[in-house]
């Protein structure tokens, strides 16, 4: 929602026959780009006034992750900014994520205040507002549960714990985040600043007081018969379980034991699943984009000896971000441009290289 400062006085319908004189109200590019059309002159002109739990508040009227987002969005607000017309754009996104890690620094200030005696202050407070809220104007009585507890799930549940309902989140991995958690390396979005963004979900965090409503149970896979028996427990389900399967090459050799998708690399990077075994290993990337990035840089990060990016286009038509794509060349990542592997080389199932149409081989 824009804040009422960036409203014009305008009419509706100015091609009609009224004779008074009216003017369109422009959307601001930097909201109209963000695919979450979130206020971003709104809070940014709340920072300026250092007014930053009321920033913190409105950014999470679209988004519940600033600190995060601040992180890892791509900005098109920013390539859209009309300061950049005069000198250079805002720096919307390291705002966004100075306002968020502001906040969580003093509400965890606040609770660590709170600790001491018996089982702390902290939880005696949080039963209070619970019990305080259970016959609150805006109980509704349902309850709903949620699928998934990555950032649409969660999303979701702090939308609807904000209107009244009571929510339960189901996630199968063993923590909370979905593929912010699991798809994201560490070195970009650090698993503390997470967990903290999340509790502030679940919990509550500058005075907003909803996350008393939300329940989330991680280690649970919701299979069909579990789905069924969901269904006629709550009063609605939401399905969040996110697009979490890499696309195949479709390419021979694809199975050979040492191919594996960046997502699932990526996977077990993030949950410390046993990938000591690629140390001193050289490994190919196959992609262009930011996920292909990450595994590369993640991949050196496990001492790999040698990691080469192979994407099929050239470096221009890379979606990767820029900085990103920079960043991981400074750490010893090659690229290979204009080359598609056309298929994958083993001998006793395992993959010892590949032939790359367009380029030269790519040995393992």
């Amino acid at each position: 929602m824009l804040s009422k400062e960036l409203c014009a006085r305008y009419k509706s319908f100015l091609h009609s026959d009224e004779e008074d004189f009216g003017i369109d109200r422009e959307v601001p590019r930097c909201v109209s780009t963000c695919p979450a059309g979130c206020d971003a002159q709104g809070y940014i002109k709340l920072i300026s006034e250092g007014r930053y739990e009321e920033a913190y508040s409105l950014i999470r009227e679209t988004i519940p992750f600033p600190a995060t987002l601040g992180r890892i969005c791509n900005h098109p607000c920013e390539a859209n900014c009309k300061r950049g017309f005069f000198d250079d754009p805002l720096a919307v996104a390291a705002l966004k994520r100075f306002v968020g890690d502001t906040v969580l620094e003093k509400a965890g200030g606040k609770e660590e205040g709170e600790k001491g005696g018996g089982e702390g202050k902290k939880k005696e407070k949080r039963e209070e507002k619970r019990e305080g809220k259970s016959k609150g104007e805006n109980e509704r009585g349902k309850r709903v549960a949620v699928v998934g507890a990555g950032p649409a799930g969660l999303t979701a549940a702090w939308r609807l714990a904000g209107k009244g309902y009571r929510v339960k989140v189901f996630e199968k991995l063993p923590v909370a985040g979905g593929m912010l958690f699991a798809g994201i390396p560490p070195y970009r979005l650090p698993k503390e600043v997470l967990k903290k963004e999340i509790e502030a979900v679940v919990f509550s965090v500058a005075g907003e007081g909803r996350g008393e409503k939300i329940e989330v149970e991680t280690g649970v896979e919701i299979g069909r018969e579990e789905f069924e028996r969901i269904r006629g427990e709550y009063d609605a389900v939401f399905v969040a379980v996110g697009a979490d399967v890499s696309r195949r090459l479709e390419v021979e050799g694809e199975d050979l034991e040492g191919v594996v998708s960046s997502l699932d690399f990526l996977r077990d990077f993030n949950l410390g699943k046993g990938l000591e075994r690629v140390a001193g290993k050289r490994v190919a990337v196959v992609g262009g984009g930011n996920v292909a990035v990450d595994a590369a840089r993640s991949a050196l990060r496990l001492g790999c000896s040698e990691v080469t990016v192979v994407y099929r286009r050239s470096r221009e038509e890379m979606p990767a971000s820029e900085v990103e794509v920079r960043e991981a060349e400074e750490e010893g990542v090659k690229f290979m441009f204009l080359a598609s592997p056309t298929r994958i080389l083993g001998s006793a199932a395992k993959v010892r290289g590949a032939g790359a149409g367009g380029g030269e081989g790519v040995g393992g």
